[in-house]
C-alpha cells in the first residue's frame, strides 16, 4: 500500500453530497449518526513487499484470498484476523497461465468454491477445496464454445452451486449458462443456456433461485423448473437482501425491490445512466453509477437518503460504506450523509481490492490489515 503508514485521519472534503433529513424513527435508532473521519492503524502484512491478494472472502473470522504475487503459482490462502497463514492450497493449475484469471470465492460450512478464467482460450473454470485442509476437492469446466469464458456469479443453497458464466466480451455473440452442481461432488444436476441474452447476475431466497436475463428476471426452484418470469428486463446486478431482491430494470432506467416470496414488485427508484453495482446490507441499498454517482436508498421504502459521487466498487458497512474507484482510490462515505471521511490513492492506479471483517480492513495492494476506527 503506497502512502499509508500508522494512524490515518481524514475529514470530509468539499464534495457535493444531496441529502434528505432522517424520519424522527431513523434518528431514534442511533444508527443515522453522522461519522466524521475514520482513522486506520496498519495491524499486519502478509509476505513482504511486492505480495499481492485478490478475491477475498471473510467468514467467520477467517479471511480467504489468492496469492497474486507475479513470480509465483496462484494459490488460494486462507489466514486469521491476525495475518497467521492457516494453509495455502496447491497451485491453481500446473501452468499459471491456463486458469490464472480468479473472479470470485465462495465459502460455505466446510468448502471455498473458486471462480476463474481462462486465460488463453475460452473456457471457465470452478474449484472446490477443503475449508480445514485447502485440499482439492473437486473441479467443474465450462466448455470450449467461447461464450463462456468467465464466471459472473456463485450461489450456495443447502445442497447446490449454482454459477452463471458469459463471454468476457460484451461485443461477442453471447450464450450464457446456469449450472447447478451438487456442493459435494462437482456433479451436474441441471443446466439451462440463453442464447443471445445477457446475465445481470443471480441470487438465491429459501431455496428460489433468481437469475436477472435482458429477457426478464427469471425464478427456478432448486430442481432447475422455471417458476416465473417477472416482467424485467435486468440491465446490471440482481442482489438479494433480506425479503428483497434488487435489481436494475433496463428500459425503465429504475432499481427495483422484488418481494422475494410473492414475487411482486415493491418498489422502484429511477436510476440514470446505467449502474456499474448494486450492493444491499443493513436496512440499505447502495447503487454505483458507471459515472461514478453513488446512490443509498432505503432497503424497504426505495426512499433515496443521498446522492454524491465517490466511485464504482462497493462495500456497505453498518455506519458507512468503502467505495473503490477505477483510478485506484479506496474512499469511505459515512451511511448517515453520504460525506467522505476517508480517501487514499494507490500508486498502480488498480481496483484496491479489500475484505472487511469486523472492524479490520485488508487490502489487496501489499496484503496489508489495518483497524478501523470511527469518529
Amino acid at each position: 500500500l503506497v502512502g499509508v503508514s500508522g494512524c490515518l485521519r481524514f475529514g470530509s472534503p468539499e464534495t457535493e453530497t444531496r441529502s434528505e433529513e432522517p424520519s424522527d424513527a431513523e434518528s431514534e435508532t442511533g444508527d443515522e449518526k453522522p461519522i466524521d473521519e475514520l482513522s486506520l492503524s496498519k495491524r499486519w502484512e502478509y509476505g513482504g513487499i511486492g505480495r499481492n491478494l485478490s478475491s477475498f472472502a471473510s467468514v467467520d473470522g477467517r479471511f480467504f484470498a489468492v496469492d497474486y504475487s507475479p513470480t509465483a503459482a496462484q494459490r488460494i490462502l486462507s489466514f486469521d484476523t491476525d495475518g497467521d497463514e492457516i494453509w495455502s492450497s496447491d497451485p491453481l493449475c500446473k501452468n499459471q497461465r491456463i486458469f490464472g484469471l480468479v473472479g470470485t470465492i465462495a465459502v460455505d460450512t466446510d468448502t471455498v468454491y473458486v471462480a476463474s478464467r481462462h486465460t488463453d482460450s475460452d473456457r471457465a473454470r470452478i474449484t472446490a477445496f477443503d475449508r480445514g485442509s485447502g485440499e482439492k476437492r473437486w473441479y467443474d469446466e465450462t466448455d470450449s464454445s467461447g461464450t463462456r469464458s468467465r464466471i459472473t456469479n456463485v450461489e450456495l443453497t443447502d445442497n447446490l452451486l449454482l454459477y452463471a458464466s458469459d463471454t468476457a466480451a460484451p461485443t461477442q455473440a453471447q450464450d450464457p449458462l446456469l449450472r447447478a452442481l451438487d456442493k459435494s461432488t462437482g456433479e451436474q444436476r441441471w443446466a439451462k443456456s440463453y442464447p443471445r441474452n445477457d446475465l445481470a447476475g443471480a441470487a438465491v431466497y429459501d431455496e428460489t433461485v433468481f437469475l436477472g436475463t435482458s429477457d426478464g428476471l427469471l425464478t427456478y426452484n432448486t430442481r432447475g423448473e422455471e417458476l416465473d418470469r417477472i416482467d424485467i428486463n435486468s440491465g446490471v446486478d440482481t442482489k438479494q437482501h433480506g425479503e428483497f431482491v434488487y435489481t436494475y430494470a433496463h428500459d425503465e432506467s429504475s432499481i427495483c425491490a422484488i418481494d422475494a416470496a410473492s414475487h411482486e414488485l415493491r418498489w422502484s427508484e429511477p436510476f440514470a445512466p446505467d449502474p456499474a453495482g448494486i450492493e444491499a446490507g443493513f436496512g440499505s441499498v447502495y447503487v454505483s453509477g458507471t459515472d461514478g454517482l453513488v446512490v443509498r436508498c432505503d432497503s424497504e421504502t426505495g426512499n433515496r437518503r443521498w446522492t454524491t459521487e465517490a466511485g464504482t466498487k462497493l462495500t456497505p458497512q453498518k455506519h458507512f460504506v468503502w467505495v473503490e474507484t477505477t483510478d485506484g482510490s479506496l474512499r469511505a462515505l459515512s451511511a448517515a450523509n453520504g460525506d467522505r471521511i476517508y480517501e487514499e490513492r494507490f500508486a498502480d492506479g488498480r481496483y484496491p481490492d479489500i475484505a472487511t471483517s469486523g472492524n479490520q480492513l485488508v487490502v489487496s495492494r501489499g496484503a496489508v490489515a489495518y483497524t478501523v476506527s470511527a469518529s
